[in-house]
């Protein structure tokens, strides 16, 4: 049976197809709710405003406001002529990342949905700025659209078995639950997927071949009983869960597309400022290679996030 949830969707209104919302009318086929579409209005006179007076200045304001809801309302009543509950947000923000942020604190959104802005022809480390803004500031998880005709019949949850710390077991727990409730849902095949780095890449190591062998054998041993464990403790099936030595960020990439996945679930470290630059963010990597959906899963905030029920 389900229960009423939030489902927020960013729509541009300046594009005539709106991939996100199309994934969220999926979503609402499974997941009873109401559908919150966001926008924007970016502050484009700004520049000009010590030109303006007061006056004039909240006179242009108001009509930029009044031309995205009018937008964004004739999208809600398609979606209410389909039987979908929806309702208009505009919000006053530079960016769609600065409204997520204040809607997912204030609205408790199950999940905000996106269209994924990354060129897929430009290898560019910059070219999801804005979804990384997205990724940083929402305190809901995120799934970025990439294609939204996608059927989600393969799903691959990536995961760390390893877990260091309260907030890490939170998300953890909440990718798994989320994974679980989308297998009752729509009946597709889930997959947990764990990659490590093999110390054979690592150059500091100085063994004989015969105590490196060892070595190697005693790490692979360790990380396939940590996922021995995890399957245990969340009660899934063994055969649904993959241990791999290797590149974290290309080998989730590599296997999604070896699998033909159509979605990948991951956690988000939430870096943000030096020490994303310096340490990177695994889900932003992997959402500049994977060819599908990606869904993010953000360490737990103040705000819990109440998860989807089919």
């Amino acid at each position: 049976m389900s229960v009423p949830t939030n489902l927020i969707v960013t729509i541009n209104t300046e594009h005539d197809e709106h991939p996100s919302l199309v994934t969220a009318k999926r979503w609402m086929q499974a997941f009873s709710g109401r559908v919150h579409l966001v926008t924007s209005v970016y502050d484009s006179i700004v520049q000009y405003a010590e030109y303006l007076s007061d006056t004039t200045y909240a006179s242009l304001e108001q009509q930029l406001m009044r031309y995205q809801e009018r937008r964004l309302d004739a999208i809600q009543a398609e979606l209410e002529k389909e039987g979908i509950f929806a309702q208009s947000h505009v919000r006053w923000a530079p960016s769609i990342a600065h409204a997520i942020h204040v809607l997912t604190q204030s609205m408790q959104p199950c999940v905000v949905i996106k269209r994924c802005s990354e060129d897929g022809q430009t290898h560019n480390p910059f070219a999801t700025a804005i979804d990384r803004q997205c990724l940083s500031s929402a305190y809901a998880p995120m799934l970025l659209v990439k294609r939204p005709q996608s059927d989600y019949q393969k799903i691959m949850v990536a995961i760390n078995p390893f877990v260091m710390g309260a907030q890490q077991q939170a998300q953890l727990d909440a990718l798994i639950k989320q994974a679980k409730t989308m297998q009752r849902a729509w009946g597709c095949d889930v997959q947990f997927v764990h990659f490590y780095q093999s110390p054979m890449q690592l150059d500091v190591l100085d063994m004989g071949a015969r105590d490196y062998a060892e070595f190697m054998t005693n790490v692979d041993a360790h990380h396939e009983c940590l996922m021995t464990n995890f399957a245990q403790r969340y009660q899934i099936n063994p055969f649904q869960c993959r241990v791999f030595a290797g590149d974290v960020k290309q080998g989730i990439a590599e296997y999604c597309s070896e699998q033909h996945a159509d979605l990948l679930m991951i956690g988000t470290a939430s870096r943000q400022g030096l020490d994303a630059w310096l340490h990177g963010n695994t889900a932003e990597e992997i959402l500049r290679k994977v060819d599908c959906d990606i869904y993010c899963v953000p360490v737990p905030q103040r705000v819990e996030q109440p998860p989807l029920v089919a």
